[in-house]
């Protein structure tokens, strides 16, 4: 007589990994770089167009844009070109061991001083006071934020950064499958056009300009009273 074959899981019965879930950011990405291999290509950045993109309008509006926040760092490369090319840049990252890293690879890209450049933290609540930045930059990282958390995050970048904003969310599920392979859905959460991302920053005050130069979506802060 044959054993009963094994009962399913009521309780998950999709084949997802209950105990990894991309919208718990900080516990979905530590495990992605300690036991995954996210990011472990320390020479690999896709911000280098955008870093390029950035240190041509430094030249332009020098008076404008100087210090420059990387809004999703992971290991920092962006950021120590963008000072390499003379800004100033900070880094904030959810997972512990990119900050780790770029700490440790990319030295002092905020200039001197002894609080680190680059930190740990949630993009849904930046450590960092009003307008403290000139600019941010963010690349192929507003599709990890979930549906629910994008007013927070637009919230929050709109309240840290002074003048520019030059982000690339990218518009296709993740090609690497990476929470696919760790049992979980694809990790780009919110895979929405560039003009739905404007609309969004648009809300905060932000105005999508230059529209047909590449690479990103390059925002200006509308012009307020008193500014």
């Amino acid at each position: 007589m044959h054993a009963a074959p094994p009962q399913k899981d009521a309780s998950n019965t999709s084949g997802i990994n209950a105990s990894l879930n991309p919208h718990d950011y900080e516990t979905f990405y530590d495990h992605a770089y300690d036991q995954a291999g996210y990011h472990d290509d320390q020479s690999l950045s896709h911000e280098r167009p955008y870093v390029a993109r950035y240190v041509e309008l430094a030249k332009r509006e020098p008076e404008k844009l100087h210090t420059v926040i990387v809004l999703g760092c992971s290991h920092g490369l962006g950021a120590m070109l963008l000072h390499q090319d003379g800004l100033l840049a900070w880094g904030i990252d959810i997972a512990h061991k990119a900050i780790s890293m770029a700490n440790q690879l990319r030295g002092r890209t905020c200039g001197e001083g002894s609080e680190p450049c680059f930190v740990q933290g949630n993009l849904l609540h930046l450590p960092y006071g009003d307008s403290t930045f000139d600019a941010g930059m963010s690349v192929d990282v507003l599709e990890h934020i979930a549906p629910e958390d994008v007013p927070t995050v637009v919230n929050e970048f709109s309240r840290v950064v002074e003048h520019y904003l030059l982000l690339h969310p990218a518009g296709l599920p993740e090609f690497s499958k990476t929470g696919e392979k760790l049992g979980t859905e694809n990790v780009h959460l919110t895979v929405k056009p560039y003009s739905w991302w404007a609309e969004q920053f648009g809300k905060q005050g932000w105005q999508w300009i230059e529209r047909d130069t590449k690479p990103g979506m390059l925002l200006v802060r509308e012009t307020r009273t008193g500014a």
